[in-house]
């Protein structure tokens, strides 16, 4: 491993450190440190691989942002995925260091993140759909709906989790 790949890989364990979500989007840390970084020359393929050598690292695959949007081109994909990633959602692969471990509470506070995230950019999807169109709307609805749902289960979640924490040190 060259000086370059290993002040690279530091500078990942650093920012996954101090990271909230304890699992970082790849595809985001690649935007940040190589499309618009200091290492332009890799393609999100290889950072991924170089990722992958380094023994701090593991690995979690997350949920593909297009998932149930039906059959979409590959231009319809990237224009999906575009803009979710303006809302801060990345599909994908993400990587954790395997000495730092979430705690249930952390766990519940990121999907509540999260979730939110996913409702504030379906609102605004709501407020961009095409008029005419009756499927689009149902399908938002829905997505809406299940998203409110998810976000009660959650913060429901989180206040069990709270009030056993109470009890267990009350």
């Amino acid at each position: 491993m060259d000086a370059l790949q290993s002040r690279l890989l530091n500078l990942v364990a650093a920012i996954v450190k101090r990271d909230e979500e304890f699992y970082v989007p790849v595809k985001k840390l690649w935007i940040y440190l190589c499309k618009d970084g200091d290492y332009p020359s890799l393609s999100l393929e290889e950072f991924t691989d170089i990722l992958e050598q380094d023994p701090r690292f593991e690995f979690v695959r997350w949920i593909e942002l297009t998932e149930g949007l039906g059959e979409l081109t590959s231009e319809e994909r990237e224009e999906v995925e575009a803009e979710m990633e303006r809302f801060g959602l990345y599909g994908g692969l993400r990587v954790g260091l395997k000495t730092r471990r979430p705690s249930k509470e952390d766990l519940i506070h990121i999907m509540e993140k999260k979730i939110t995230n996913i409702f504030d950019a379906l609102k605004q999807a709501w407020e961009l759909r095409p008029s005419d169109n009756p499927q689009v709307e149902d399908q938002l609805l829905g997505a809406l709906a299940m998203t409110q749902k998810l976000q009660q289960e959650i913060k429901k979640a989180f206040e069990n989790s709270a009030e056993k924490g109470k009890k267990k040190n009350g």
